[in-house]
């Protein structure tokens, strides 16, 4: 059923700088015309004072800025084309294939709160992560007859932190990985929405990944201190520890792997030269911690300045 708020904006509790976005509704009015209506000097004097205050508000209120993400939209159920949102700042991508569907599914998505204030928000970050965009929030109504996925896209600079989607888990009021699929050569994270209802979710950075790694043959890469990841960017120079004995090796990655369908464990499969550096072949599977890898000569470079 159509809602009364599509294709507006709502009046808001949060938005970026803690503005407020404003919205008329039209409604039918059950008054007659100011012409033909005679008013009392009560009515009168409730007028004017509707017109001061509206006018006091209009000078004193912060109206949200531009870049502020805030759609209240119908999703068509005869979608010839993709149906696509994208945040200002290119971050996000909201996004619902063509196709169509047994009904028409309203939703509401917007910046909850910017990047720059969740550090002084109620939202508290998992130990060890930095926020890498706004906090995002998306209300899909619900119905029986919803009949397809949207689509959440993050986008992330392409270099060699780490960085996921994370959700908020009401049960725990706590942000929580999202399960999400990695295009490590366009730098983007992608979850299905395969529920209704509401999500809070943002995009974090995280510090280091700590999991089970093994080793392979890359038929292009056999000599090359290499890795296969499913998390960190193409090209990306990450420092692997082996938490048995200490030892580490910096690899670049190179290969897509491993498929976290397989080997939910797996944070890494390293080349057999580089698991050579810190361990024996011999062993197949060790525990490893993975994080990004800082060049040490441009921190002495920086110093001697």
């Amino acid at each position: 059923m159509p809602q009364p708020w599509e294709g507006h904006i709502l009046p808001l509790n949060h938005t970026r700088n803690n503005n407020i976005i404003i919205a008329n509704l039209l409604k039918k009015s059950t008054m007659g015309k100011i012409g033909n209506h005679c008013f009392s000097r009560r009515e009168g004097l409730l007028f004017i004072l509707l017109i001061v205050s509206c006018t006091v508000f209009g000078l004193t209120c912060h109206f949200a800025q531009a870049e502020d993400l805030t759609v209240i939209d119908l999703i068509p159920a005869v979608r010839k084309s993709n149906y696509i949102v994208k945040s200002p700042d290119g971050v996000l991508t909201f996004q619902v294939a063509k196709g169509t569907s047994t009904a028409s599914v309203s939703f509401k998505l917007l910046s909850l709160v910017s990047q720059t204030a969740i550090a002084s928000s109620t939202y508290v970050l998992p130990e060890k992560t930095e926020a890498a965009s706004d906090i995002y929030f998306l209300d899909i109504s619900t119905s029986s007859d919803w009949s397809f996925i949207p689509r959440v896209i993050m986008s992330y600079p392409g270099d060699s932190n780490l960085r996921n989607i994370y959700y908020w888990n009401d049960a725990d009021n706590q942000f929580r990985k999202l399960d999400s699929i990695k295009d490590l050569k366009k730098y983007t994270a992608t979850a299905d929405i395969a529920f209704p209802g509401k999500l809070i979710f943002v995009l974090l950075k995280e510090v280091e990944s700590v999991g089970r790694a093994s080793w392979y043959v890359h038929p292009k890469y056999r000599q090359e201190l290499m890795a296969a990841s499913t998390q960190f960017s193409w090209g990306a120079k990450v420092l692997v520890t082996n938490l048995a004995n200490g030892k580490q090796v910096v690899v670049t990655i190179k290969d897509w792997g491993p498929d976290p369908a397989v080997h939910p464990d797996r944070v890494i499969d390293l080349g057999k030269e580089a698991f050579k550096k810190i361990a024996s072949t011999r062993m197949g599977v060790i525990d490893v911690k993975v994080e990004p890898y800082q060049n040490p000569t441009a921190t002495v470079a920086v110093n001697k300045q």
